[in-house]
């Protein structure tokens, strides 16, 4: 048996034996939660990556040798969905982030970083939830082909080490200022722009998305400036 089918067996029958929480004491039952929310985020990282995987070994090119078509679906949302029972928007969401977080392949098979590295490794450690990694590399997808290359990777920085401290930050283009802003209130969205913060550059208006950290129910809210206004 492969290693990681046999570690995910063995995972999952010992934890098919964990019966109940009643009986622990309050100290133990926190530091089970805890645990229990570790775990899950490792689970989550292998149903990404597996999801990504499987995406990858069914591209359109491969046509019929491809393994969702080698196992009866024409995509491979549809494999997924069979196999895990799972929604085709969740099927989606996990191959979309594992896109985004896994190795990717050049066209001479030559392995290339994941195109957001910082939220991969964050992801793999556990730091990030699936919910907050989704939505920083979604959004940051959105504006990094009207920003230098840079200047993504600052704001991806700065966006994955503030993630569990609800943190606010503006993003110009060419450096990320401080905002006060609160970062429990989900901002109303685009069509209503907050204001400026101190020392923005003239000629430049905001636009604001918004991405939540679900392991403290806090908000952090990406704060863009750009020179024009459509909405990202």
């Amino acid at each position: 048996m492969d290693i990681a089918e046999g570690i995910i067996e063995q995972a999952t029958g010992l934890l098919a034996s964990v019966a109940g929480v009643s009986e622990l004491d309050d100290s133990r039952l926190v530091r089970v939660l805890t645990l229990a929310e570790e775990l899950g985020r490792q689970a989550d990282r292998i149903r990404v990556i597996a999801a990504a995987e499987v995406g990858e070994r069914s591209r359109h090119e491969l046509g019929s040798d491809g393994l969702s078509w080698r196992f009866g679906q024409r995509r491979p949302g549809h494999l997924i969905e069979q196999l895990t029972l799972v929604s085709a928007a969740e099927a989606a969401k996990r191959m979309r982030l594992g896109a985004t977080v896994t190795t990717r392949r050049a066209l001479d098979g030559h392995p290339l970083p994941p195109l957001f590295a910082r939220v991969a490794e964050a992801f793999a450690a556990g730091k990030l939830g699936v919910e907050a990694a989704a939505q920083i590399t979604r959004e940051l997808g959105k504006t990094s082909g009207r920003c230098a290359p840079d200047d993504v990777l600052h704001a991806e920085a700065v966006l994955v080490d503030g993630s569990l401290m609800g943190t606010a930050t503006w993003f110009n283009g060419n450096a990320l200022i401080p905002a006060q802003f609160n970062p429990t209130q989900r901002n109303p969205g685009p069509a209503v722009r907050p204001p400026l913060p101190p020392g923005a550059p003239p000629g430049l208006i905001s636009a604001v998305r918004t991405v939540y950290q679900t392991r403290d129910y806090r908000f952090i809210n990406i704060l863009f400036l750009t020179d024009d206004d459509r909405d990202f």
